[in-house]
């Protein structure tokens, strides 16, 4: 069996999640943040090429808001590094 190597230190911070005790307004602008942030890498690795035949086009930046929505529910990091960062940094919303 193949065993995985130790965290970097340089990485270490990066996989722990944020201080429970996050104001929830902070934890929901995070969380907003990750999901406009989503729907923009979305709208620029399809090019614009998600609906454009069939005269769907006018949808495409919907479904592609609606794709970013649904994985920042599940969240892939951006909103825990961005709400450790805003604790460390003092920041209120």
């Amino acid at each position: 069996m193949r065993t995985v190597p130790a965290a970097s230190p340089v990485l270490a911070g990066v996989a722990r999640p944020p201080a429970p005790s996050a104001e929830p307004a902070l934890r929901e602008a995070a969380r907003q943040f990750e999901e406009v942030m989503l729907g923009q890498l979305l709208r620029d690795v399809t090019g614009g090429a998600v609906g454009e035949a069939g005269g769907a086009a006018p949808f495409a930046s919907l479904l592609q808001d609606e794709y970013a929505r649904l994985m920042a529910r599940g969240g892939i990091g951006i909103a825990d590094a961005v709400l450790r960062s805003l604790q460390a940094s003092g920041e209120k919303p």
